[in-house]
């Protein structure tokens, strides 16, 4: 008996048979014996239709290539089917169930040796990996074989044609598609690591989840065996709902404490605002002018012309004040520590006249360039340059010094702190030049006062009997003032114990209260002051500390600076020695050097442009244009001569000049 040809099917799945060798026997003739069981039973209308136990997509697919010429007088399926589909065709006539059967066994023993070679298509149907129980039921009609036939025929010839196609588009590769494949590849392998990645992820859940579920039952299992009794249960039920109310109540207790604390913290704020008011109301507050007895009277228009010179002194104080405190206090926005190293480094460098440093940051301060013949103007003002130019020198080497000491304040820093002192010094100088005054004119006052009731004495008969209308006038007051303070005492004598108690209870009350707020006030004031402390304790370990380097240089300037003080001290105790040495020197009343003329002080031609006026400029600018100054001066007028063409300007040749004491040589 002939082999039929294998055919491999395209492999969609993982599971890969390598080879299956079976009977030919499997699907075909189990179909075609049942078909011939069903046709001996009766006909179709007579059977009830029953589903197939199993779809056609759901089926293990087998098919054989093209087969062989088959042997003579050896009936094939093809044959058989269409024998039967020519009956069918005519008119109806019951089959021969017997001849169908005898030449289907016959079909079947000649196809006894034939093998079949196959692979997995499709997943395997659930009922061909557990043992059939039951045979394939339902009416299976010649026309439905034949189509599954016809399915089996197309389903190979669109696999060849993806085949054939497949294998051209590895035949003719492209660079594109090349990296289009890798890229897919790369992703292909990436989804696969994920999916591996997230598969041992979800057994790793699965089984925490399984050993949970079984300590889970473990523990269930034992105290159902322990039989824990029903009370127990209620009496743990009870403890865990009172524990649940204890924290209950706690909670809305806390809530409520909090609410109160807030309420309180707001009323403290409130107190504490108006209290500030209050401070801020006191500070501004101006003395009462109370009258003054016992003086000579004034004139009045020197006392009112005195009253509005003070009054414009106090108002310029105050205004003062404010801006000393708007503008940074005494410290001007750094800490106390770091205020006081700058004062001492500047006082370490030698600036420690507040006059000069005004002077030197003074906006108002400009450099006049001298317009006359003065000698004593022109060395003022040369004066006044070196001295600058000493200030100058003297804050450079304080910067150098405060970089040394403030590592951590940047140069930009220090020079506006610099300039702020400049001003502050500069308000404390008004401020203090303007209480002087005050005092000099309260001075003078007390001097002329001094001198008016020297004079009132040498005429006593004059003003006696305006001394005598004074005199009367205070006593009456003064009975005046004793008859009230005697009343007074009186109505207090008549008053009720009880009206007392509750004057003197309120007093009390008041006197605490001020008490209280001045030692609020005071704590407010130490608060503030420890703040301050513990801020300038944490800011020294943060500081940086000065490297190698620096500590090195600071040594040197310091060695430097010493040696010069002692050579400098050396040389004073020498020249002091050599002068008590030394004869000494004649005097005369006669110059000894007489002064010798210099153009070294004289204004140069650029200082007297720039001391000429606007007006003096246009005067003279006026002059040149009446007399066509501008017109008289042509460029390249000394090379114009020599000009042969080429171009404007072209000297070919030109000697060097010769000067005009050589001319005639």
């Amino acid at each position: 008996m002939a082999a039929v040809q294998a055919h491999e099917f395209e492999l969609d799945l993982s599971a890969v048979r390598a080879r299956n060798t079976v009977l030919s026997r499997t699907y075909g003739r189990q179909v075609l014996l049942n078909k011939a069981a069903h046709d001996r039973e009766g006909p179709a209308s007579a059977r009830r239709s029953s589903p197939p136990t199993r779809p056609l997509n759901r089926a293990v697919q087998t098919a054989r290539a093209a087969p062989l010429s088959p042997r003579r007088g050896c009936p094939t399926i093809e044959s058989i089917l269409l024998q039967r589909q020519l009956p069918e065709a005519a008119p109806p006539a019951t089959p021969s169930p017997a001849t169908f059967v005898d030449s289907l066994e016959v079909a079947l023993q000649a196809m006894d040796a034939q093998s079949v070679q196959r692979r997995i298509v499709a997943s395997p149907s659930r009922a061909l990996l557990v043992p059939a129980r039951k045979k394939v039921g339902g009416e299976r009609t010649t026309d439905a074989i034949t189509a599954w036939f016809q399915r089996q025929e197309y389903y190979l010839r669109k696999r060849r044609v993806a085949e054939s196609d497949r294998a051209t588009y590895l035949a003719t590769p492209s660079l594109a598609i090349k990296s289009i494949s890798i890229e897919m590849l790369k992703t292909l392998q990436a989804n696969d690591d994920a999916l591996q990645l997230e598969g041992r992820l979800l057994a790793q859940k699965l089984d925490g989840l399984r050993r949970k579920l079984q300590s889970t039952a473990q523990t269930i299992g034992a105290l159902r065996r322990r039989g824990a009794p029903l009370s127990d249960v209620d009496a743990c039920r009870e403890a865990i709902e009172a524990m649940e109310g204890t924290l209950a109540a706690f909670r809305s207790n806390q809530h409520g404490q909090f609410d109160d604390l807030v309420v309180h913290e707001g009323q403290l704020q409130h107190n504490l605002l108006r209290f500030e008011s209050k401070l801020e109301g006191w500070s501004n507050e101006r003395p009462i002018d109370r009258p003054t007895t016992g003086k000579a009277p004034r004139p009045a228009v020197a006392s009112a012309a005195i009253d509005v010179d003070t009054l414009q002194d106090i108002e310029r104080v105050r205004m003062l004040d404010d801006l000393l405190h708007e503008t940074g206090d005494a410290c001007g926005g750094w800490a106390y520590d770091d205020h006081a190293h700058f004062v001492a480094l500047l006082h370490a460098s030698g600036l420690t006249d507040a006059d000069d440093l005004v002077a030197y940051f003074a906006t108002t301060t400009s450099i006049d360039e001298p317009t006359g013949d003065d000698d004593d103007s022109v060395a003022d003002e040369i004066a006044h340059l070196d001295q600058r130019a000493a200030i100058a020198g003297k804050l450079g080497l304080f910067k150098t010094k405060c970089h040394a000491k403030l590592p951590f304040k940047s140069t930009s820093a220090v020079q506006t702190h610099l300039e702020w002192y400049a001003q502050h010094l500069s308000l404390l100088q008004a401020k203090k030049k303007t209480i002087a005054t005050w005092r000099e004119r309260k001075k003078s006052l007390e001097r002329r006062q001094a001198t008016a009731s020297s004079h009132n004495n040498e005429r006593p008969v004059a003003r006696s009997s305006r001394t005598v209308t004074e005199l009367a006038a205070r006593q009456r007051k003064k009975t005046l003032i004793l008859e009230w303070k005697a009343a007074k005492a009186r109505q207090s004598q008549r008053l009720e114990p009880e009206t007392l108690t509750a004057q003197a209870s309120v007093a009390t009350l008041k006197r605490i209260e001020i008490k209280q707020k001045v030692a609020l006030y005071k704590l407010e004031k130490e608060e503030e002051q420890m703040r301050q402390a513990s801020l300038s304790e944490l800011m020294k370990p943060l500081a940086r500390a000065p490297s190698k380097e620096q500590l090195m240089t600071s040594a040197e300037r310091a060695v430097h600076a010493a040696k010069v003080r002692l050579e400098k001290v050396l040389a004073n105790a020498a020249a002091t020695r050599q002068a008590a040495e030394l004869p000494v020197r004649p005097k005369s009343s006669r110059q000894l050097v007489a002064s010798a003329s210099s153009d070294v002080l004289k204004p140069t031609a650029a200082s007297a442009a720039r001391a000429m006026t606007p007006d003096e400029v246009e005067q003279q600018s006026a002059a040149r244009t009446a007399r066509v100054a501008h017109r008289g001066y042509i460029p390249g007028a000394d090379g114009a001569a020599h000009v042969k063409g080429r171009s404007f300007g072209h000297v070919p040749s030109q000697p060097r000049a010769t000067p005009e004491w050589r001319k005639r040589l």
